[in-house]
Order: structure tokens, then sequence, then C-alpha cells
């Protein structure tokens, strides 16, 4: 287990305290600080015996953080745990029971959120029939998704330059390379993900600050698709340019990727994610990139559910003027403005 780290304080002693009292005979702790100017450094000092390893240094960021924790373990499975949140009691036992199996690689488990207030809430990795659908449809849920590090080995070092995707990014190439088959999904709750102001993901919500870090996001997220087809079709490629953010240089930050997936499933990858790309325009009223995207959708490959929110795309452009002015009543009274 590594977690990277930085003046987090506040929450990693318990952090710490949720892994090392997990009383699994046979784990590596790692963490990897990035020059805490905080109580970090002396909390982790009051652990050090049982902490494999750990680093206090400047990097380039997470991802960066994760690489370095990632040359020195040496453990069979495999997952980051960030400074402020912590494993659920029982959760290395749950996990290493659940890949029981040879054929299973990856495992992904229950999360429970919680906030400083007390709410809480579960979220589980929905269960697809295909690689295609979880890569096209699934958004990684990086605190309860374990992986063999075997299969880590191939796809390391994650890109530095991404600072809000890199389980994404871990996501994306292990289903190029794996079976639905191949993963487990196990319902029961193995971390408790903290979102507090200061998170990372709860900024990324506000509405003062989506236009900047709700972009940043979904310019990596695109970015991963785009890279990928821009390697292997050039015209599908520029169809997803147009879901970058106008200021977004993506082209000076192409990702190679270490794995080239299967050529033959390419056309219904491509069309499951242009999908989704158009049910979220059709949803916030961004009717003319909606219009002008749909003849590039092959409705052969549909299932029978997107299918029929197809239809409903396509008498978008019969109900154009009805759906924006909704739209956009919508948006203010959300306090979000419109954003692209």
């Amino acid at each position: 287990m590594i977690t990277p780290s930085f003046n987090q304080g506040e929450y990693i002693e318990e952090t710490i305290l949720s892994v090392i009292n997990q009383q699994y005979p046979n784990f590596e702790y790692i963490i990897i600080d990035g020059g805490s100017t905080d109580a970090t450094i002396d909390i982790i000092h009051k652990y050090t015996s049982h902490i494999t390893y750990w680093i206090s240094e400047p990097d380039k960021g997470q991802s960066d953080a994760i690489n370095k924790g990632f040359k020195v373990a040496t453990g069979d499975i495999i997952n980051w745990l960030n400074s402020d949140d912590c494993l659920a009691p029982g959760a290395l036992h749950k996990v290493a029971e659940s890949f029981a199996q040879s054929a299973i690689t990856a495992v992904t488990t229950g999360v429970q959120n919680f906030e400083e207030n007390g709410v809480r809430w579960n979220e589980i990795t929905p269960v697809k029939k295909s690689a295609v659908e979880y890569l096209g449809k699934v958004l990684n849920n990086q605190p309860g998704t374990y992986f063999k590090k075997e299969e880590w080995n191939k796809y390391f070092p994650i890109p530095a330059q991404l600072h809000y995707v890199m389980d994404q990014y871990l996501w994306f190439c292990y289903w190029l390379n794996n079976k639905a088959d191949n993963f487990k999904t196990n319902e029961q709750v193995t971390v408790y993900f903290r979102r507090h102001a200061q998170s990372k993901t709860n900024l990324s919500l506000k509405s003062e600050l989506f236009r900047q870090m709700g972009k940043s996001f979904f310019n990596e997220y695109n970015l991963l698709f785009w890279s990928y087809f821009n390697a292997i079709d050039k015209q599908k490629a520029g169809v997803i340019e147009c879901y970058f953010d106008k200021d977004y240089t993506y082209r000076q930050k192409e990702l190679k990727f270490p794995v080239a997936g299967d050529p033959p499933s390419a056309d219904i990858l491509f069309n499951t994610y242009l999908f989704e790309l158009l049910k979220e325009d059709y949803r916030c009223g961004y009717l003319d990139r909606l219009i002008s995207n749909i003849p590039y959708l092959n409705k052969t490959l549909l299932n029978a559910d997107d299918a029929n929110a197809f239809k409903k795309m396509r008498r978008a452009k019969l109900s154009k003027a009805m759906l924006k002015t909704y739209r956009a009543i919508y948006w203010k009274v959300k306090g979000l403005g419109r954003h692209n």
C-alpha cells in the first residue's frame, strides 16, 4: 500500500493507523511525501517501525509520488491510499481473499464516502459485461480497486503530466489488455474516502472552481481516448478534439500507451465513448456540438437501452430552441453557469 502525501498532517495519522492496524501478516506500507512543512514528518516518525519505506522530498506531483512508491514495492497486490483516506477494518484480508482465483488480476470493492458533517454513502464500480463497456462507460473507483503488481508492471511509470486521471490511465491500460473475466467485484467496503473542503475531488465539484478543475479533469480524461485513437485512427481522434477546452494544448501532451489493445474493438470503443459524450451534451444542452457529432455515431453498435436514448438525441434538432431555453434556466438555477 502506497500513500502519496503532502501537507496532510491533519489527517495522515488516521490514515497510517488504519493501515498498520489491519492485522494482516504480510504487507508493505510505503509513504512518499512531497516535502511537507506541516506536522506530517513528525507523525511519520512516530510509526517508522511499522512503515516499510518512506521518504520526504520535493516531487512533481501525485503521479510522481506514486511512481516512486511503485519502484520500491514488492507485494503481489498493490494500490495507493491517499493521506486523508483510511482503510476499513479487515480490508486487506477481504482483498486478499478476493484474489483467490488465479485468473483474477484486479478486484474492485466498496468505498464509503464520508463528509466532516457525518454524512456517509457507499459506492461500488458497476458490473459490466465487456472490457469495452468498462473502458468507455465507467470511471475507475481508485480507492477501492486493487491490482496484481505483475499487471501494474506493464503500465508504469504513470505519465507525470497527469494530475487528475492517473488512476484512469491505469484503468485505460488495464482494459486494453484484459477481459471482464479477469476482473472481480466485491461489494464489501474496504476504504473510507474523505470528502473535505480542501480535497481535490471536492474542489472540482465547487461551482466557483468548476471551470478550472472540472475542465482540467475532463481534458485529461479525454486525452486518454484522443491519444489512443490518434495513434490508430486520425478521424476518430478528430471527433474527440472538439471536447477539449479550447485553451488545452493536448497535442503537446499526447500519451503513449504501453499496450496497443485489440484493433478490432476500436470501432466499438469509439462508439461507446462518443455515445457517452453525446449523452452529456444532450443533458447539458450543448445542442450544436451534439447535432454536429451525431453522424459519427454508428447506431447499429448500440444496445437496446442506448438505442432508445439515441432516438431522443435525434429529435434534439427539432426541439433545439425549446431545450436550449430550458437548459439555460436549469443551469442558472443551479448556479453553475454553462461550460463547454
